[in-house]
């Protein structure tokens, strides 16, 4: 199952935008590195992650990405 870039991207923000400044950062700032994340998990089921967190200032995007564990 093939992921979509909105998908994606509410993982990364919660399914919320609180704060909008995110989402422009996004945009401005960091738009190359999230259309390379995106890339990378595009072919990963959004099922078997249990959260995706980032952290963003003026020249990094840092994405953190905590799969599901099966015991």
């Amino acid at each position: 199952m093939l992921n979509n870039n909105i998908s994606v991207f509410n993982q990364l923000t919660h399914n919320g935008l609180a704060d909008c400044s995110l989402f422009e950062n996004m945009l401005t700032r960091h738009y190359e590195k999230f259309k390379y994340f995106y890339s990378i998990i595009n072919n990963i089921s959004l099922k078997s992650i249990a959260d995706i967190n980032c952290i963003e200032d003026i020249d990094i995007l840092n994405i953190f990405i905590r799969f599901n564990t099966k015991n």
